[in-house]
């Protein structure tokens, strides 16, 4: 969260309910309710694929709308 913020200040408008100091206690929460959230989404990455395919080949949405962002 400290790098987002130092690399992209005006990220900071999405966040005036918290403090965003480097260290605060907000930032340390928030931050581990991300990699909480990415780590089971990794362990769920098997579903997640599934339900790619089910959008991609029967419900026929565009490959391009549902790309994962690297």
């Amino acid at each position: 969260m400290e790098s987002l913020f130092q690399h992209h200040p005006d990220t900071k408008s999405h966040f005036t309910h918290m403090d965003v100091a480097p260290g605060s206690q907000d930032l340390k929460t928030h931050g581990g309710k991300i990699v909480h959230a990415i780590n089971d989404a990794l362990s769920h990455y098997e579903n997640l694929a599934a339900l790619r395919e089910l959008h991609t080949n029967k419900l026929k949405l565009s490959v391009d709308t549902i790309k994962v962002r690297s």
